[in-house]
């Protein structure tokens, strides 16, 4: 089986592999096999097979539009951004 391993990085990089190699399946980051368009989830895997990834955001000093980078920021943390995050999987 572990002949059989390739690592991805990208999400561009996961559907290529599936053209290239003929693969049947394929485990990543929610956010990659959602952005696939030829795959399908099968769901995710238990949690002691887990790894959050944290991700955090922050306007930069010298930003040519802070206030516009702020509020898109805050749009980020909103109950709409939230429930659609939420309805594609993530949490």
């Amino acid at each position: 089986m572990k002949s059989k391993i390739v690592l991805v990085k990208g999400n561009g990089q996961l559907e290529e592999l599936m053209k290239r190699t003929g693969n049947d399946m394929a485990g990543g980051k929610l956010t990659q096999i959602i952005a696939a368009k030829s795959v399908q989830s099968a769901g995710a895997l238990p949690p002691e097979a887990q790894s959050e990834t944290v991700y955090s955001a922050g306007v930069f000093a010298h930003s040519q539009s802070p206030d516009a980078a702020t509020a898109f920021v805050f749009f980020l943390t909103s109950p709409k951004a939230i429930a659609t995050l939420s309805a594609v999987g993530a949490k």
